[in-house]
């Protein structure tokens, strides 16, 4: 199944993406795909050049990029329902044919900042999505590289 979204963009020449495409469309910048991930020319993002494995195992990159875009450096409580929604469903997405615990831990982030400290009651909660990504052996790396590019330190439950 293919995704596109808007802002997955050539680091070439800006050109929209999808996250199947291995050639762009617009100026021919050929991409590497590796289990389902992309991985581009030089540096699409700091996250893929310090882990390479992470994007290689995980294939959640565009995904997560999308969150981080949406988001916007601020925490998930700044934003409005609308843009937290979106976030929630790209992580619906990718978790779909990416299980794994960094978007367990990432939507537990969300759930926790926006809907529990709004006091929003929603089930399941971010304890349910909290459990999951230790249940799916998130790393402490993994933790600290996704607060690096969300430029924010993560505080659940706390």
């Amino acid at each position: 199944m293919d995704y596109t979204y808007e802002s997955l963009t050539c680091p070439t020449c800006g050109a929209n993406i999808t996250v199947t495409d291995t050639v762009c469309s617009c100026c021919g910048g050929t991409f590497i795909r590796k289990k389902k991930s992309i991985i581009t020319g030089a540096n699409v993002t700091s996250l893929i050049n310090r882990n390479e494995n992470l994007a290689d195992e995980k294939g959640v990159i565009p995904y997560i990029l999308k969150v981080v875009e949406l988001l916007d450096g601020r925490k998930p409580f700044l934003c409005d329902r609308k843009t937290i929604d979106q976030c929630v469903r790209h992580i619906e997405i990718a978790y779909e044919d990416f299980p794994c615990g960094l978007l367990d831990y990432l939507r537990a982030y969300i759930e926790y900042d926006y809907f529990e400290r709004k006091n929003l009651n929603r089930k399941p909660g971010y304890h349910f999505y909290l459990e999951q990504a230790k249940m799916n052996e998130i790393s402490q790396e993994e933790i600290s590289e996704l607060e690096r590019v969300l430029k924010n330190k993560i505080n659940i439950g706390g």
